[in-house]
């Protein structure tokens, strides 16, 4: 009896996915809830388990293609089919660890993992020697100057380019722009810094403070905390009950937008936690479709890049973005006196079909506001 095994549809928003690996091969035997291939989607990259058991007698996917969803991957038999079938020892690796593998030109079967059940992480990848095999003189191995490769899009980047495209096209954005002092905010992250580390695990951040201050002010202002869709029926404006913040986050394949969710009811150290356990799930190609989905505002921060300042593209169907950039010493005018301040730039982008100029406004004063106050919800 052969058994399909089919790409299931793994988020509200996917439509198809790209084979990156296939872990099991043919003529393996493929155990229930088995891992037999690693897909990559528009926003990570995840294990598809198998439902069922038996031998692996045909892959019809090449790692490389795409399939859209409920597509057929791959065919189980029930039955050995023939007498070269084996039950192989599988690798325990993560994505993550596999692409960086495939990269720096790693032999898994070489590598001692050290995570659950000898699985192998990306710290055990980024440990391990690379062996750098030499030949010839170095002008043989010097490429031409003009040499270009072809690098096809992963299914991710297609997704990123494919929507920024509609972003940039589609959607009539403006700006608003504020710079902020900071001097209460540094005040007091100097002074819990220390004692949130040591209880909660993690480092307080100025991200933090602004993650709090923009689900404060979405909530005060609830003309912004929409997103607006269109479906056959025609155009409408979807007003969300729930602020929840997405986090734009670099990672090698491209972008990544985890939630911290009903961030407008959060604490300042629960906010840490959330953002410190997300960034790093992102990192590892860890994240969950649930992690990445449900987001109602985003924000980009170039900081860690010494940016001053920005402008991001929205994330539809959301109807805003805040761009932040570098906190920087500036002298700034005090009543009669110049002093020097640590400010910071926000650049927002708002999309003008379900909101106006004053909507965008109210906003980031009332943002500029909260990142100059100390009052702050902190535990």
């Amino acid at each position: 009896m052969s058994i399909e095994i089919r790409l299931p549809k793994m988020g509200l928003t996917m439509e198809e996915a790209r084979i990156v690996t296939w872990e099991k091969q043919v003529g393996e035997y493929v155990e229930l809830k088995e891992v037999v291939a690693t897909i990559e989607t528009d926003k990570a990259t995840l294990e598809i388990e198998s439902a069922e058991q038996g031998f692996l007698i045909e892959q019809r996917v090449k790692a490389g293609d795409a399939i859209a969803v409920g597509g057929i991957i791959g065919i189980l038999s029930a039955n050995q089919v023939s007498g070269d079938a084996i039950r192989s020892e599988r690798i325990r690796v993560s994505p993550a660890a596999r692409r960086l593998a495939g990269v720096k030109g790693i032999v898994l079967s070489e590598v001692d993992g050290t995570g659950p059940d000898g699985r192998i992480v990306l710290r055990d990848i980024i440990g391990a020697p690379v062996t750098i095999e030499s030949s010839g003189s170095s002008t043989e191995r010097e490429a031409p100057r003009d040499t270009a490769f072809k690098k096809p899009l992963s299914a991710m980047r297609k997704i990123i380019s494919e929507r920024l495209t509609y972003s940039f096209r589609e959607i009539p954005q403006f700006q608003v722009k504020s710079s902020v002092n900071l001097f209460h905010v540094l005040k007091i992250r100097e002074i819990l810094v220390n004692s949130v580390e040591e209880t909660a695990g993690v480092r307080l951040s100025v991200l933090d403070f602004i993650i709090q201050a923009v689900g404060l002010a979405l909530r005060q202002v609830p003309q912004v905390n929409v997103s607006f869709c269109t479906d056959p029926s025609g155009s409408y404006i979807l007003e969300h009950q729930e602020v929840n913040i997405g986090l734009a986050v670099s990672v090698q394949e491209g972008l990544v937008v985890p939630v911290i969710r009903d961030a407008d009811q959060l604490s300042l150290v629960e906010i840490a936690k959330q953002r410190h356990a997300l960034v790093s799930q992102a990192k590892a190609g860890t994240l969950s479709v649930g992690e990445m989905t449900g987001g109602t505002f985003t924000i980009s921060s170039l900081a860690s890049f010494d940016i001053a300042e920005f402008t991001a593209l929205i994330n539809p169907p959301e109807a805003g973005i805040l761009a932040v950039g570098m906190a920087r010493k500036v002298p700034v005018v005090v009543g009669d006196a110049i002093e020097v301040a640590t400010m910071m730039d926000l650049n927002a982008s708002f999309d003008h079909r379900p909101l106006d100029g004053a909507d965008g406004a109210k906003f980031m004063q009332l943002l500029s506001q909260q990142l100059q106050s100390d009052r702050w919800k902190l535990v």
